[in-house]
């Protein structure tokens, strides 16, 4: 209940006289009650006290309305007002608009979109709105509008904006969130994604990401929005929009392991595009959202997604999507323990990737198979298979690839009792990470490098290479980080440390 309120005085005022008139009522009734937005306003209402009436004197104070009373309750119907034109510096116009946004914390860069103005006169309108206490600074460039204002904006930008005003705000402001996100994954040098946002208009003010950790920074501000960006753009029926903001956050949510925002956007893009009959993306779609399901333990639905997108890349004769759904069907299989039935479905992605002559996937086809071959103690088909794939990854550029190509062979090395040779591998492996700036990768190589280091009884060495390890997971896994300082604690001591349970044994 007091999330419902947020913490707006009058309102628990209102709720709590409302619970006490009520003997019949209990606390999660009420609560329940208050739980949809829609009515929200109307329950907060108790004889003259409103929560409504308190906030529209303060709108109607704002520059730009006119003598109006405040909307009727939900349901009642529009009436005609002020709507303010597009590109109007407005700021009664600038908190009607708010309403609409998705989420109650957005950027001054956002809020622009939405208005359809340059930033600096956006900025002035936020300010009026914040000394008028419509809207809360919350760290630089970024502001709040709890829920109970955020549903009055929306009540008054439903009475005095038009159904056109409004949608050509929301689209707006998804087109500014798609190339946003664009620009963030494009900066973060992490899977290079192959995504075309021309179709769609650059809405200003357009945001420019000079490294690696702005456009991180700048995602994790922005994650609890980009779900709810995504269901706007569904409730817009904005097509093809909504499976490319998808495609422009997947590397992203995969790094920072949100599989349950994956599989919400994913499965509204899936939706969109069975809508709208864009039968070609449902591949690469499904075969996506099976990741975060496998990830979750649900093997046998991320198979069936697999299953699903190989069948209709093969029926449209998309060779390069047929091959990555039959990689990621097997490692789904391997994943769950049946090796057995994922190991054709690796030959035939392979054969797949080398028919349509994409060096790049194939690359890290073959050396999923060759970490899924150490997973069941076959570490001399591993070599050969990461050593491909580390020559395909330098062909073509990609030292991520070649990085973790690399930590693959070394692990193999290892499994062989080729310890000198594992270190050799590993070490070029972290560099190659180190080099890329792709620590949120390289994590995982830096803590097989450690161990292989313990393995040889360098121990100083190893506590060096794990406390480096924990500082690269604290951003991406921080129980993972926790392990890793635990590991680290034990060879300061020259401990001898226990090799972690899912490396291969030796052959």
């Amino acid at each position: 209940m007091l999330a419902c309120c947020a913490g707006v005085p009058l309102a628990l005022r209102i709720a709590a006289a409302r619970l006490a008139g009520r003997t019949g009522w209990t606390l999660a009734a009420l609560a329940d009650r208050l739980d949809d937005e829609r009515h929200r306003l109307d329950e907060l209402t108790l004889g003259d006290l409103a929560v409504r009436t308190a906030f529209h004197t303060s709108y109607r104070n704002l520059p730009g309305t006119s003598p109006a009373p405040a909307p009727a309750p939900a349901g009642t119907g529009p009436r005609t007002g002020e709507a303010g034109a597009p590109g109007q510096a407005c700021a009664a116009r600038a908190f009607r608009l708010l309403g609409l946004f998705p989420s109650t914390r957005i950027t001054a860069h956002a809020t622009a979109a939405l208005l359809d103005l340059p930033l600096r006169p956006t900025e002035r309108l936020l300010d009026t709105l914040v000394e008028a206490h419509l809207v809360e600074p919350d760290g630089p460039h970024h502001y709040r509008l709890h829920d109970l204002l955020r549903a009055h904006a929306a009540e008054l930008a439903h009475h005095e904006d038009t159904a056109a005003q409004r949608r050509a705000a929301c689209t707006r402001l998804a087109g500014w969130y798609l190339h946003a996100c664009h620009q963030a994954q494009a900066a973060m040098n992490i899977f290079h994604p192959d995504v075309d946002v021309s179709g769609f208009v650059r809405s200003e003010p357009t945001l420019v990401f000079v490294s690696h950790d702005g456009a991180l920074a700048w995602l994790d501000a922005e994650q609890p929005n980009l779900p709810a960006v995504t269901r706007l753009a569904t409730d817009l029926d904005l097509g093809p929009l909504i499976w490319l903001l998808r495609r422009c956050v997947l590397n992203y949510q995969l790094l920072r392991a949100l599989w349950h925002d994956l599989i919400g956007m994913s499965e509204l893009a899936a939706a969109a595009a069975r809508a709208h009959g864009a039968t070609e993306v449902l591949p690469g779609l499904l075969s996506t959202l099976s990741l975060p399901h496998a990830r979750l333990g649900r093997f046998d639905h991320a198979v069936e997604l697999c299953q699903e997108a190989f069948e209709i890349a093969g029926r449209l004769g998309q060779t390069r999507d047929a091959a990555y759904s039959a990689t990621v069907l097997a490692d789904a299989l391997a994943n769950s323990g049946r090796f057995a039935e994922a190991e054709p479905w690796y030959q035939r992605g392979i054969e797949l990737y080398r028919s349509s002559e994409v060096p790049h996937e194939l690359g890290k086809a073959l050396n999923n198979m060759a970490w899924a071959y150490l997973e069941v103690s076959r570490p001399r088909e591993a070599v050969a298979l990461a050593a491909e794939a580390i020559d395909l990854a330098r062909a073509t550029g990609d030292r991520q690839g070649v990085a973790a190509a690399l930590d693959t062979l070394g692990m193999a090395y290892r499994a062989l009792g080729r310890l000198d040779d594992a270190l050799a591998a590993l070490g070029e492996s972290v560099q190659d990470y180190t080099d890329t700036d792709s620590y949120y990768l390289g994590a995982d190589a830096l803590d097989h490098y450690a161990d292989t280091l313990a393995g040889a009884h360098r121990h100083e060495d190893a506590h060096k290479a794990w406390a480096q390890a924990a500082t690269w997971f604290d951003t991406t896994d921080a129980p993972r980080a926790a392990t890793i300082r635990a590991k680290a604690r034990q060879t300061a001591d020259h401990e001898t440390v226990t090799v972690q349970a899912n490396t291969p044994d030796s052959e």
